[in-house]
């Protein structure tokens, strides 16, 4: 098992539960320490809860690396590869609930390499009860390609980008000014149906890159947020399965990252490569979700098979 600990409590959701339906014989998990703009005790009293709550439910305190957002990426890079060459068995699950965007990628590209060995692999995602209302994340990094999903020299450079829309758009809007953001070239996925304040929120979004453009005259595809088959096929769609170069931009449900993940690793062959691009936060907003979503008296954790019994479903 994959995952990380945050200040979300819906972190423990996958934890908490999974010990009723398989034991988990190894674990790498990441304890992601952001920035100091929030009350730093408040980051560090829930992180610390979250841990003990891993802790609780049977993983080994050896497993959890603590690693700041500000580190190299080679630090998480080393200790997944180190990981996946000698822990992983027939089954792999990945919790990306709370995992930054840079290794969610990283991760979905190398597992999806990984020997026949490994029968089966299955990522997860627990639905919050609500998000804060106010900032989310502040400071972020420079858009750049997140890692291993870099154009080499000769990408096709006509293409169109494909932005999944979420509540922060961080240093978007500041590449709307360049060639490659116009209405023409520009693909929304946009998460419906949805809570009606998180639509509000999707649509301010959209407004903070293009601020003075028709709606109709967007490209719009409403996808559901949580259903990664569909989100895939419309990027299918959207890419003509790899005749129309692309480059992704994946702000919004961590499972819409997931299907870019997939679509980008599927297409990553030269001149046509899918590239994706991203601002990863360096401060993230303690309360960033509160709660967990239940349903049935279960938290709602969703799951999604990458790998079946040797086949790579996507």
């Amino acid at each position: 098992m994959i995952g990380c600990i945050s200040t979300e409590e819906r972190c423990t959701g996958l934890i908490s539960q999974i010990g009723n339906f398989c034991s988990i014989t190894s674990e790498l998990i990441f304890e992601v320490e952001h920035g100091p703009v929030w009350e730093a005790d408040k980051i560090n009293r829930k992180i610390s809860f979250n841990r003990n709550e891993f802790l609780r439910n049977g993983v080994n305190n050896s497993s959890i690396n603590r690693i700041s957002t500000q580190s190299r990426f080679g630090n998480f890079e080393a200790r997944i590869k180190e990981f996946l060459k000698d822990s992983v068995g027939e089954n792999l699950i990945i919790d990306i609930t709370s995992m930054p965007q840079k290794v969610l990628f990283f991760l979905c590209k190398l597992c999806l390499k990984l020997p026949l060995q490994t029968k089966n692999i299955i990522f997860t995602y627990t639905e919050p009860e609500k998000y804060d209302q106010n900032a989310l994340v502040e400071n972020h990094e420079a858009w750049d390609a997140l890692p291993s999903f870099r154009l080499s020299r000769d990408s096709v450079q006509d293409r169109k980008v494909v932005i999944a829309i979420g509540y922060d758009p961080m240093g978007l809007p500041e590449q709307v000014n360049s060639s490659d953001f116009n209405e023409g070239t520009v693909s929304f996925l946009f998460p419906f149906p949805s809570h009606p304040d998180r639509v509000s929120r999707n649509w301010k979004f959209i407004r903070r890159i293009f601020p003075n453009s028709e709606t109709r005259k967007l490209d719009i595809k409403r996808v559901d947020g949580l259903n990664i088959p569909e989100v895939y096929d419309e990027l299918c769609g959207i890419g003509g399965y790899g005749t129309i170069a692309l480059s992704l931009a994946p702000y919004g449900p961590k499972p819409v990252s997931l299907a870019m993940a997939l679509y980008a690793c599927r297409y990553s062959v030269s001149p046509m490569q899918t590239g994706v691009f991203y601002n990863q936060p360096l401060d993230k907003n303690p309360d960033y979700s509160i709660g967990i979503r239940f349903s049935g008296g279960i938290p709602a954790i969703n799951c999604y098979c990458v790998r079946l019994n040797g086949i790579n479903l996507y």
